[in-house]
Protein backbone atom coordinates (compact mmCIF):
# COMPACT_ATOMS: atom_id res chain seq x y z
CA UNK A 1 0.00 0.00 0.00
CA UNK A 2 1.15 3.42 -1.13
CA UNK A 3 0.96 6.22 1.47
CA UNK A 4 -1.27 9.12 0.56
CA UNK A 5 -0.75 12.32 1.60
CA UNK A 6 -3.62 15.04 2.06
CA UNK A 7 -3.49 18.11 -0.18
CA UNK A 8 -5.29 20.95 -1.47
CA UNK A 9 -5.99 22.23 -5.11
CA UNK A 10 -8.02 24.89 -6.60
CA UNK A 11 -9.78 25.17 -3.01
CA UNK A 12 -10.47 21.71 -3.08
CA UNK A 13 -9.12 19.38 -0.20
CA UNK A 14 -8.12 15.66 -1.44
CA UNK A 15 -7.72 12.93 1.70
CA UNK A 16 -7.41 9.51 1.87
CA UNK A 17 -10.99 7.38 2.56
CA UNK A 18 -10.33 3.84 3.48
CA UNK A 19 -12.03 1.11 1.72
CA UNK A 20 -14.65 0.06 4.19
CA UNK A 21 -16.70 -2.09 2.18
CA UNK A 22 -17.04 -4.43 -0.96
CA UNK A 23 -17.40 -2.38 -4.15
CA UNK A 24 -20.34 -2.87 -5.90
CA UNK A 25 -21.07 -2.33 -9.33
CA UNK A 26 -17.18 -2.30 -10.20
CA UNK A 27 -16.43 -2.33 -14.07
CA UNK A 28 -13.40 -2.09 -16.15
CA UNK A 29 -14.39 0.64 -19.90
CA UNK A 30 -13.15 -0.93 -22.86
CA UNK A 31 -9.43 -0.28 -23.83
CA UNK A 32 -8.45 0.51 -20.26
CA UNK A 33 -7.77 -2.24 -18.12
CA UNK A 34 -6.05 -0.03 -15.47
CA UNK A 35 -8.92 2.03 -14.98
CA UNK A 36 -12.03 0.84 -12.61
CA UNK A 37 -15.19 2.48 -12.24
CA UNK A 38 -18.50 1.99 -10.55
CA UNK A 39 -22.01 2.18 -12.58
CA UNK A 40 -24.41 4.95 -11.55
CA UNK A 41 -25.95 2.86 -9.01
CA UNK A 42 -23.27 2.59 -6.62
CA UNK A 43 -22.35 5.65 -7.32
CA UNK A 44 -25.48 7.26 -6.28
CA UNK A 45 -25.94 4.55 -3.04
CA UNK A 46 -22.17 5.42 -2.07
CA UNK A 47 -23.25 9.01 -2.24
CA UNK A 48 -26.57 8.34 -0.30
CA UNK A 49 -24.71 6.69 2.54
CA UNK A 50 -21.80 9.43 2.59
CA UNK A 51 -23.56 13.08 1.88
CA UNK A 52 -20.25 14.84 3.14
CA UNK A 53 -18.04 12.82 0.88
CA UNK A 54 -20.63 13.85 -1.90
CA UNK A 55 -20.27 17.61 -1.50
CA UNK A 56 -22.94 17.89 0.81
CA UNK A 57 -27.24 17.58 0.22
CA UNK A 58 -27.70 20.50 -2.13
CA UNK A 59 -24.63 19.30 -4.57
CA UNK A 60 -26.17 15.91 -4.33
CA UNK A 61 -29.15 16.94 -5.20
CA UNK A 62 -27.53 19.10 -8.08
CA UNK A 63 -26.27 16.00 -9.29
CA UNK A 64 -29.11 13.71 -9.33
CA UNK A 65 -31.04 16.90 -11.47
CA UNK A 66 -28.95 14.75 -14.19
CA UNK A 67 -30.27 11.35 -13.61
CA UNK A 68 -33.16 10.08 -16.61
CA UNK A 69 -32.75 6.06 -15.86
CA UNK A 70 -31.46 3.69 -13.15
CA UNK A 71 -31.55 -0.17 -12.80
CA UNK A 72 -33.52 -1.12 -10.30
CA UNK A 73 -32.83 -4.14 -9.85
CA UNK A 74 -29.09 -3.15 -9.21
CA UNK A 75 -30.47 -0.95 -6.89
CA UNK A 76 -31.94 -3.35 -4.95
CA UNK A 77 -29.20 -6.12 -5.20
CA UNK A 78 -26.99 -3.29 -3.88
CA UNK A 79 -28.83 -2.14 -0.93
CA UNK A 80 -29.19 -5.74 0.44
CA UNK A 81 -25.14 -6.21 -0.38
CA UNK A 82 -25.34 -2.62 2.05
CA UNK A 83 -27.67 -4.14 4.49
CA UNK A 84 -28.08 -0.74 5.95
CA UNK A 85 -31.75 0.02 7.02
CA UNK A 86 -30.64 3.93 7.10
CA UNK A 87 -29.94 3.69 3.53
CA UNK A 88 -32.69 2.35 2.52
CA UNK A 89 -34.34 5.43 4.25
CA UNK A 90 -32.51 7.72 2.51
CA UNK A 91 -32.47 6.07 -0.92
CA UNK A 92 -36.35 6.04 -0.40
CA UNK A 93 -36.41 9.84 0.21
CA UNK A 94 -33.88 10.68 -2.14
CA UNK A 95 -35.36 8.74 -4.70
CA UNK A 96 -39.10 9.87 -4.34
CA UNK A 97 -37.62 13.34 -5.11
CA UNK A 98 -36.57 12.29 -9.01
CA UNK A 99 -39.17 9.44 -9.06
CA UNK A 100 -41.15 10.63 -12.46
CA UNK A 101 -38.14 12.47 -13.78
CA UNK A 102 -35.78 8.67 -13.64
CA UNK A 103 -39.45 6.27 -13.47
CA UNK A 104 -39.02 4.92 -9.96
CA UNK A 105 -41.14 2.59 -9.19
CA UNK A 106 -43.65 2.85 -6.01
CA UNK A 107 -42.78 -0.60 -5.34
CA UNK A 108 -39.04 0.14 -5.09
CA UNK A 109 -40.45 3.12 -2.53
CA UNK A 110 -42.15 0.77 -0.85
CA UNK A 111 -39.14 -1.67 -0.47
CA UNK A 112 -36.80 1.54 0.78
CA UNK A 113 -39.86 2.31 3.19
CA UNK A 114 -40.55 -1.38 4.70
CA UNK A 115 -36.87 -1.67 5.28
CA UNK A 116 -35.58 1.41 6.30
CA UNK A 117 -38.25 3.20 8.58
CA UNK A 118 -37.54 0.90 12.10
CA UNK A 119 -36.25 4.78 13.48
CA UNK A 120 -36.21 8.19 13.55
CA UNK A 121 -32.53 9.19 12.08
CA UNK A 122 -31.42 12.47 10.32
CA UNK A 123 -30.42 12.98 6.60
CA UNK A 124 -27.65 15.51 7.52
CA UNK A 125 -26.03 16.85 10.95
CA UNK A 126 -28.91 17.46 13.92
CA UNK A 127 -28.77 21.03 12.97
CA UNK A 128 -29.11 21.08 9.28
CA UNK A 129 -31.98 18.05 9.43
CA UNK A 130 -35.07 20.37 11.65
CA UNK A 131 -37.52 19.30 9.81
CA UNK A 132 -39.61 15.89 10.09
CA UNK A 133 -40.94 14.03 7.36
CA UNK A 134 -43.00 11.20 8.77
CA UNK A 135 -43.50 9.28 5.85
CA UNK A 136 -39.78 8.70 5.80
CA UNK A 137 -39.52 8.54 9.76
CA UNK A 138 -36.62 11.35 8.71
CA UNK A 139 -35.36 15.00 9.90
CA UNK A 140 -34.38 17.29 6.88
CA UNK A 141 -33.05 20.40 6.02
CA UNK A 142 -36.45 22.25 6.06
CA UNK A 143 -35.38 23.60 2.06
CA UNK A 144 -36.06 20.09 1.26
CA UNK A 145 -39.69 20.18 2.20
CA UNK A 146 -40.91 23.03 -0.17
CA UNK A 147 -41.53 22.70 -3.64
CA UNK A 148 -40.24 25.77 -4.51
CA UNK A 149 -36.61 25.59 -3.16
CA UNK A 150 -36.28 21.94 -4.83
CA UNK A 151 -37.14 23.52 -8.19
CA UNK A 152 -34.63 26.22 -7.65
CA UNK A 153 -32.19 23.50 -6.94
Amino acid sequence: MTRFNPFSFDDVDYTYCRQTKEIVGMMTPKGNPYVRVTDVESTLLDCFDRIDRAGGIEELLHCMEGIVLLNEERLIDYLARYDKAFLYQKTGYLLERIKEQANISESLLELCRAKGTKSVKWLTNNEESDTFVNKWRMYVPQELTSKEEYELI
